[in-house]
């Protein structure tokens, strides 16, 4: 883990220093192990704005809860937001609905 983290921790480095992109914070977890850190003045306790990439965190996050069987994609939203109104509107839309 160590060794994977210095690794991001230097191509982040190099983005920077580059002037790719003007600052990045990160985190590698693995378990209980945690390694941060940040540059072109951003660290661990910087604030971004991630938009849309959280739209392909939630997909994974999905497909993963599905193949280990915690959730079916034909369940319906509601059934996992406590206190929605109930609704017809399933977790992967069926095709032919």
């Amino acid at each position: 883990m160590p060794d994977f983290a210095e690794s991001v921790s230097s191509q982040l480095s190099a983005l920077v220093e580059r002037g790719e992109v003007a600052s990045v914070a990160f985190a590698v977890v693995a378990g209980t192990d945690v390694h941060g850190g940040g540059f072109g003045g951003a660290d661990t306790d910087s604030v971004f704005q991630i938009g849309s990439v959280t739209k392909a965190f939630t997909g994974l996050l999905l497909a993963d809860s599905a193949a280990r069987g915690e959730v079916k994609l034909s369940d319906r939203a509601t059934d996992y937001l406590p206190g929605a109104p109930p609704g017809r509107v399933t977790l992967v839309p069926m095709q032919g609905s």
